[in-house]
């Protein structure tokens, strides 16, 4: 187990700080008390670890397995790691290195005669290590970010109102729209973007804020509501805690909708937790595809597939949206309206591969290793002589575009990766050159 990489550990202070902000006492027990609590309290984990036989039909739809062939980084490893750890026969370090190796993708549920929930398993037994004072540096310092912002530090109204005029004003002579961006201030809705989206992936950022505004919606940004939980990958406290923090800044603008940008992990928690946290509140949250896909069916956008030439764009699902939150076809509705050339990869839906950097397997010490888990979707991509892979997620889109580097040149084509909204963005025809005026 020792020569297996494994992402590189936070240091005790980075540990504790995070810790403290979620009221956990990092340090204070064993792993192994920890997971045997985890294992009482949470019903998937217990059902997972009394059930699966090892009856092996995760094995081949296991992205680290397949392409690493080591027994202990697949479904049916980790499920024996933690009953080892259980036992107290596993050590922290076995445990730590097996359950940070998997993506949490879901792969392996969705292929279990049972369902049984593997990656709950991966969770529970990193939260046990949090717990026991064990995390890696890169998640830990994703999350006590995140943290932060939604304390009301660290993103300050002065940057995004800046950007967002930067932007507003780069859509009015691109696309003739007037978008009116408010930061922290009361209206009927709050989008809440990934930060790569405002930085990197600004495209992405002028779809969400252009189809809002023809839709009329008037809504607000946050500097207190962040996409991002990397929680998922962590610890239930800290899911929980920034969850929890987008209701709160809609409760402060009194938005009575949440929409979600393009970030899995936060549609899977806003689609598996927050939902059922605000019913009966009159908060309503919806992924920005519901949004532009109900417009679209309703006549309100129009979108000219010209825009985006005549390249073959394949749409492969990011997990978290097909297999950890049900949507799945409305992202597909809006592509085909978007681009000219589209194809269906075989392993769609809640058949999907893995992007390769999932469950916070997006530290830089690990892209070798992630990297060749990509092989798995761009072998894929080439088979099917996609020349964009559509995956609208920004761990999908930021690790994607790394391996990129290293898999276009070993096969001498160019893919490239996009998300959704940059294309509906070019595509999108302005209500005022569709009415003639």
């Amino acid at each position: 187990m020792s020569r297996r990489p494994s992402p590189s550990e936070a240091g005790a202070d980075l540990v504790s700080r995070m810790a403290a902000e979620l009221g956990i006492a990092a340090g204070r027990r064993a792993a192994r008390d920890a997971m045997r609590d985890l294992y009482r309290s949470e019903r998937n984990v217990g059902l997972a670890l009394d059930l699966c036989t090892g009856c092996g039909a995760c094995l081949t739809r296991c992205p680290t397995y397949v392409s690493t062939g080591d027994p202990l980084n697949s479904p049916i490893g980790r499920i024996s790691m933690a009953r080892a750890l259980l036992r107290g026969s596993a050590s922290d370090d076995e445990a730590y290195r097996c359950a940070w190796l998997c993506l949490t993708c879901g792969a392996c549920s969705a292929a279990c005669p049972f369902g049984l929930d593997v990656p709950g398993v991966s969770r529970a037994v990193r939260a046990a290590l949090l717990e026991s004072g064990r995390a890696p540096s890169f998640v830990s310092a994703r999350v006590l970010e995140q943290l932060e912002i939604s304390r009301g530090r660290g993103l300050s109204r002065e940057f995004l109102d800046a950007l967002l005029r930067g932007v507003a004003s780069e859509i009015e002579a691109e696309k003739g729209i007037k978008v009116r961006p408010k930061v922290d201030e009361r209206a009927d809705a709050l989008l809440v973007v990934p930060s790569d989206d405002l930085v990197l992936n600004v495209e992405a950022l002028k779809g969400y804020l252009s189809v809002l505004q023809e839709l009329g919606i008037d809504f607000s940004m946050s500097t207190r509501a962040v996409a991002e939980n990397y929680g998922l990958f962590l610890h239930p406290s800290a899911m929980r805690r920034l969850a929890d923090s987008l209701a709160a800044a809609a409760g402060d603008l009194g938005a009575k909708i949440i929409v979600i940008g393009e970030c899995g992990n936060a549609w899977r928690v806003a689609a598996g937790y927050l939902s059922a946290r605000l019913r009966g509140s009159g908060v309503e949250v919806r992924h920005v595809f519901h949004v532009a896909a109900d417009a679209l069916r309703r006549g309100e956008l129009e979108l000219d597939p010209e825009a985006n030439g005549d390249l073959v764009y394949e749409y492969q699902d990011p997990c978290q949206y097909s297999r950890g939150g049900g949507l799945i076809e409305e992202p597909r509705e809006i592509l085909r309206r978007a681009v000219k050339r589209y194809v269906e990869p075989p392993l769609g839906g809640r058949l999907t591969v893995c992007c390769g950097a999932g469950g916070g397997n997006l530290a830089p010490e690990l892209s070798p290793l992630t990297s060749e888990y990509s092989k798995l979707w761009y072998e894929m991509a080439l088979s099917d002589g996609a020349d964009v892979v559509v995956r609208p997620c920004a761990i999908c889109k930021s690790h994607m575009s790394r391996a990129l580097g290293v898999l276009n040149p070993r096969h001498g084509r160019n893919i490239s990766v996009s998300g959704l909204m940059e294309l509906v963005y070019r595509a999108l025809v302005p209500r005022r050159a569709r009415c003639g005026f």
